[in-house]
């Protein structure tokens, strides 16, 4: 799996057009945009959320929020539920060279996640 295709397979209902780790939607016609970029944590190739902002194309950055991925996914509910970590982390993307996808568990429903970030951009939709 590439990372665009990690990206896509979250379930965005939103119309994001993913560029590798980046995905671009317009929000007020062509003057705003959502940037919803994928976040490295601390440790190289490791991904814990996103980092979404909200881009004026005239004035510059109008707002920005980090999403976690254990913030929002559920624990109890994954496809793996005996995997763990000894750090507490449940879910994050890992990256290397021949692999991209979900380490160490596996989340059985993105839509909690996906639906904070689609309503934190919608936030910034009404004119």
């Amino acid at each position: 799996m590439t990372k665009a295709e990690f990206c896509k397979s979250l379930g965005w209902s939103l119309p994001i057009a993913w560029y590798d780790l980046t995905g671009i939607c317009s929000i007020l016609g062509q003057e705003t945009i959502a940037k919803v970029e994928l976040a490295q944590d601390r440790f190289a190739g490791e991904f814990e959320g996103f980092q979404v902002s909200i881009v004026n194309k005239k004035t510059g950055l109008v707002d920005s929020k980090y999403f976690r991925f254990d913030d929002y996914l559920d624990r109890a509910r994954r496809k793996d539920p005996s995997s763990s970590e000894p750090t507490g982390k449940c879910y994050y993307a890992y990256g290397s060279s021949t692999f991209f996808g979900w380490r160490i568990a596996e989340p059985a429903n993105t839509s909690p996640f996906t639906n904070a970030v689609e309503d934190y951009i919608a936030e910034f939709q009404v004119t």
